[in-house]
């Protein structure tokens, strides 16, 4: 029987016919005859088509875990491993002026499946806070204070001269000693259904025009100089971590408007604290009373495209940046001579090594596993899975495989003596035994642990091993408003640090199945999106299972600015696998990883579609 390779399927009934065939030829039996064979032979027949039956189902599964199976080796951890989920997090400090670092921990505790998880959050990058905060917009004629993702209305202004419809004055209250704005970054977002809607306002925010009082701001777009970094290099290219990063600064850029002030030449002092002047002419003295005292007055103007209506869905707010779930470990180690094998042991899934430096500030080089060899002193490597070995077997187990090839082999090991051979390995057997009685199985057989494999500069140094873990999916999907804590230190108060937005895009490690499109996503793509094929293998390594067809095709949409008229865009458009698998941000997440391994020049637009 051939190795079913295509669709064709055999079945127990189709199987016995072709061996009655067979008998009938061998036999020089005429095709009427068969149906008088011996009952003994049709039941021997019928015996032996359910065992070949077996054999094929067996064969069928086999090609299947093998396929798995290498694309599991094959695809590389970049690929395979957890992604975290991501979000944008509020911050505001008790200092005038504040910078927050990657190592800086918030946490929530999360009871899921009656435990209670410490889901750890921190910044992608470095970034600068102030002491500064959004208290009162002045929205066509309106005064609206700011409460929440609410925008109650004051009071209207009555006067005789209103205010254009399209401009924004945000009432900034900063503390007295804050001494710089260089860095305010202001983070829009819209809370409304129309998710193409949505994407058409954050498009328009390049083309706004800041003032303060007469004086133009010069406000670029992202998150400021502090994220700006140079081309990746070719190790970067292949680090988790600095992907993840590059990735999630990449999702939220369109949504920072960063105000860029190096020489300190905007000043909140009283002068930068008056009213504007067009405010005497939208409101009576009477009412430009009743305006809060000591606010900066920002004036924000969008193109004229902006609709009037979108200001009432608009949220926007400061010292916001992104922020990622993973938690830093950090634990000392004394190492000994030659290679030493150190657990990275921790309850949700490794991600990343942040560092790992020696007594005396020295960060030890990554390598190779395969180049960790005599000769590279303060080097180390990650193994990942237990030993890293091909198959899944534990040292016991590949002790009774060598104990059985040596008693059905025996002939074979008779020149390296047998006895001696057989009496050691059962020894060892016995030991194995023992060590097992003594250590927790749970952990004895836990593959997720990863391992790192230090050679030492020399013996008897210490060296401090950093590194981040993240809990994956089950970080997902906590909603705006929830308030997380600061792990160490009292620079923010409590209640102070919240999310502004859904937490997402978290993912467990893909299992062997999942895994198949993320090798074939690294076979076919290598990492750039150039052809058709490119997309669709892109998109369901990306989605994998929640992905039931990809449709790739050119479009045409109206451009944003006033001077652009139709441009062409490469059109995306999924049919999830079941109702409800897959939402406008993964859409958004999904097109900003197309955006940022494509070659071409056409934009891309990604949709739902339906069956």
């Amino acid at each position: 029987m051939a190795i079913p390779g295509g669709k064709k399927r055999y079945t127990k009934e189709n199987i016995k016919a072709r061996m009655k065939q067979e008998a009938a030829r061998i036999w020089q039996q005429q095709g009427t005859a068969m149906e008088g064979f011996d009952p003994l032979v049709e039941l021997l027949m019928g015996a032996c088509a359910t065992e070949l039956k077996k054999i094929y189902d067996e064969i069928a599964s086999s090609q299947s875990r093998v396929l798995r199976r290498v694309a599991q080796l094959l695809t590389p951890d970049v690929a395979k491993g957890p992604i975290p989920a991501h979000a944008i997090m509020y911050a505001r400090p008790v200092e005038p002026q504040h910078r927050v670092d990657r190592e800086a921990q918030f946490y929530f505790v999360k009871k899921q499946d009656d435990q209670h998880k410490e889901l750890f959050f921190s910044p992608v990058k470095e970034f600068p806070l102030h002491g500064a905060a959004i208290t009162h917009f002045v929205i066509d004629n309106s005064l609206r204070e700011k409460v929440g993702l609410d925008k109650p209305e004051v009071l209207r202004g009555s006067g005789p001269l209103p205010l254009k419809s399209t401009s924004l004055y945000m009432g900034i209250k900063a503390d007295r000693e804050l001494t710089s704005l260089h860095g305010l970054r202001f983070f829009f977002d819209w809370k409304i259904e129309s998710e193409i809607d949505r994407q058409r306002y954050l498009r328009l925010l390049p083309a706004t025009e800041w003032q303060w009082g007469k004086q133009l701001l010069d406000v670029q777009l992202g998150f400021g100089w502090e994220a700006a970094e140079a081309q990746p290099s070719l190790e970067q290219e292949f680090d988790v971590l600095h992907k993840a990063e590059m990735h999630i600064l990449n999702r939220y850029l369109p949504y920072f408007l960063t105000l860029e002030d190096p020489q300190n030449a905007l000043k909140p002092d009283e002068a930068g604290r008056a009213f504007p002047e067009e405010f005497a002419q939208a409101f009576s003295p009477e009412e430009l009373a009743q305006f809060p005292p000591d606010c900066i007055w920002i004036k924000c103007t969008f193109p004229e495209v902006f609709p009037i209506a979108a200001f009432e869905h608009a949220f926007i707010e400061l010292n916001c940046f992104p922020v990622m779930n993973r938690r830093l470990h950090t634990f000392p180690y004394r190492l000994q001579q030659h290679i030493n094998i150190v657990p990275l042991e921790t309850d949700a899934f490794f991600f990343s090594i942040k560092e790992v430096e020696n007594d005396h500030g020295q960060a030890l080089a990554p390598t190779p596993s395969i180049h960790l060899r005599e000769g590279q002193k303060n080097t180390y490597s990650l193994r990942q899975g237990g030993t890293a070995r091909y198959d899944v077997r534990d040292a016991a187990a590949m002790l009774d495989y060598v104990f059985d090839l040596l008693r059905d082999e025996s002939a074979a090991f008779k020149a390296l003596g047998y006895d001696v051979l057989a009496s050691d390995i059962k020894s060892l057997n016995q030991i194995i035994s023992r060590l097992e009685r003594k250590i927790d199985p749970e952990k004895a057989n836990k593959e997720s642990i990863t391992y790192l494999v230090i050679r030492p500069g020399r013996a008897g140094e210490n060296v401090r091993v950093a590194f981040w873990d993240t809990y994956g999916a089950a970080a997902n999907n906590l909603p705006t408003g929830t308030v997380f804590t600061a792990y160490r230190g009292a620079d923010f108060p409590r209640g102070g640090v919240m999310l502004v937005s859904r937490s997402q895009g978290g993912r467990d490690p893909l299992d062997p199945k999942e895994s198949l499109h993320a090798y074939r996503d690294a076979l076919l793509s290598r990492g750039r999106i150039v052809s058709p094929a490119d997309v669709r293998a892109v998109c369901f390594s990306v989605l994998g299972s929640r992905l039931k067809q990809v449709e790739v095709r050119k479009g045409v949409s109206v451009g944003d600015s006033p001077t652009q008229g139709l441009i062409r865009t490469l059109d995306v458009v999924l049919t999830p696998g079941h109702e409800g698998a897959l939402s406008p941000d993964d859409c958004e997440e999904l097109k900003t990883i197309l955006e940022s391994r494509s070659t071409g020049i056409l934009p891309f637009r990604v949709f739902l579609g339906n069956d």
